[in-house]
């Protein structure tokens, strides 16, 4: 029963069933992006959400308001925004329309509107 247990995770964790981003290690490392770099008003507040407060300016955008946001933050607020934020209901059941694939790194099976495209590059 235990190896099924572990097999079972094994699997959730490479079919998108398992948050995509290392919950334990999300503050570690130098911050790449903050809120005030998305256009996207969904993106920004989801930023400002779980970003971390710095008065060191943006590496991207040079803002020193914006919530930081380090590799793995980024990674949770891809997974929060596109996976999560495309779940899609049935009566018995549902599914996320976007998946994330590092391996596919800007080779995106997904078209995005116009004011979001700017915010996509930078993910």
């Amino acid at each position: 029963m235990n190896n099924l247990k572990i097999n079972l995770e094994k699997i959730a964790a490479t079919q998108g069933m398992h948050p995509y981003y290392d919950e334990e290690h999300k503050y570690e490392g130098a911050p790449l992006l903050c809120s005030a770099c998305f256009r996207d008003e969904g993106l920004r507040l989801n930023a400002a959400k779980i970003g971390m407060k710095s008065d060191q300016p943006c590496p991207n955008c040079g803002a020193v308001d914006g919530r930081k946001l380090t590799k793995e933050l980024t990674r949770q607020l891809c997974y929060q925004f596109f996976v999560r934020g495309t779940i899609t209901k049935f009566d018995y059941g549902g599914f996320a329309l976007v998946q994330m694939n590092e391996y596919r790194y800007q080779n995106s099976d997904i078209v995005v509107s116009p004011w979001l495209q700017d915010d996509v590059q930078l993910l």
